[in-house]
């Protein structure tokens, strides 16, 4: 079963997951040259906080162990806070095409550094399966938006 705070943290993961979606459908509609990779991207990331809430579920079941680190509340809210002001950015179409790729690399390597699916543990093969997926596609997404700056 989750402590209060961890669930806190994976709800936190959820919501900068969305965020990330949400951010990456407006690169989408403004970089069109682009849209595609932003799209998929966008996709991805939605995915990710589904996974995120089958864990938090599977969590709460006691199915997989949740080790949140050096995770702490307030650093997942100032990345969050950090990440809708670049929404309001983008909503208001302030960003150029290499801003947004600076950006997201940005907001993907702080991820990749974090860790932050590794702090899940599991017996599940399935549950394990998940968690390699998503660092991976965390990694995949920085590689992605670099290759958008050549």
């Amino acid at each position: 079963m989750l402590k209060p705070y961890q669930k806190e943290i994976i709800e936190l993961m959820i919501r900068q997951e969305s965020l990330l979606s949400k951010l990456y459908t407006l690169f989408a509609e403004q970089f069109l040259e682009h849209g595609d990779v932003w799209e998929e991207l966008a996709k991805e990331e939605t995915q990710h906080a589904n996974w995120l809430k089958q864990l938090y579920d599977a969590g709460e079941k006691s199915i997989i162990l949740f080790d949140e680190g050096k995770t702490k509340t307030q650093t997942m809210n100032i990345y969050i806070k950090y990440l809708m002001g670049i929404i309001a950015k983008a909503e208001n179409q302030e960003l150029t095409l290499p801003q947004a790729i600076t950006y997201t690399m940005d907001l993907e390597s702080s991820l990749i550094e974090k860790n932050a699916f590794t702090h899940f543990d599991s017996l599940s093969e399935q549950a394990r399966s998940v968690l390699k997926r998503l660092a991976q596609e965390t990694e995949g997404h920085f590689k992605r938006v670099q290759a958008l700056k050549l």
